[in-house]
């Protein structure tokens, strides 16, 4: 019987959410006086530990052990809220003005480089492929797939009895998550090449097309001043 991963799109509401949360403190913290306070300093540290750690570790289970429907459901929108907020947690700290106590300058520092600016303008577009791209590259398995060309390949004993001898072992948990590493890197570098095409083609020739009627809308509700009373 194939094992499949429940998801559905009510998993975004939480991430969405705390990305409004975000948005508000950001603006509360720029339009009140900052208050240096070594026990949020000490806070805002000992938070960002396990934000890194959630966002560096990859959390996929492998197949074998994937819990019942309703229980995948629950899971994956706990960690799609738990990893929104470890991101959240560290824009937060890189976007609060000088003298807050949760400020990391070296990390506001690191984010406002130049060298993201690219990156940054097809983001939109990288969110748009990055699962659809992941999904192929962990589940199909058809030989002249994209992860058959790229010589990606799960652990030998993924989708195997689950009476095959070492199954579950500790050695079984590092390969998953040697593969689950290399799933998200290859991912990170795969989205960005294809999301630029649909960047170029659809986003920019739509967002400049939204703009226009905007402007055009703009001028003819507002009347001119050069017009003769």
């Amino acid at each position: 019987m194939p094992v499949t991963s429940e998801t559905t799109s009510a998993h975004r509401w939480g991430p969405f959410a705390i990305g409004g949360i975000l948005a508000c403190n950001v603006f509360i913290s720029h339009n009140t006086a900052p208050r240096p306070s070594a026990i949020g300093s000490l806070s805002a540290s000992l938070l960002t530990l396990p934000a890194l750690a959630v966002i560096v570790v990859p959390c996929l289970p492998p197949p074998e052990e994937l819990p019942p429907a309703a229980v995948q459901l629950v899971v994956t929108a706990a960690m799609r809220v738990i990893s929104a907020s470890a991101f959240a947690l560290l824009l937060y700290r890189a976007t609060v003005p000088p003298g807050h106590a949760w400020r990391l300058d070296a990390l506001s520092w690191l984010l406002s480089l130049r060298l993201w600016q690219p990156l940054a303008t097809i983001s939109f577009a990288s969110y748009l492929v990055h699962l659809p791209l992941m999904m192929e590259l962990c589940f199909n398995a058809r030989e002249g797939g994209l992860r058959s060309l790229i010589g990606l390949r799960p652990p030998e004993w993924v989708g195997a009895p689950q009476d095959v001898a070492g199954l579950g072992t500790a050695e079984d948990a590092v390969e998953w998550l040697a593969f689950m590493t290399k799933l998200g890197v290859v991912t990170a570098a795969l989205s960005p090449i294809v999301a630029y095409p649909l960047h170029v083609l659809v986003e920019k020739p739509l967002v400049g097309l939204v703009k226009w009627g905007g402007e055009r809308e703009s001028a003819r509700r507002i009347p001119s001043r050069t017009k003769v009373e």
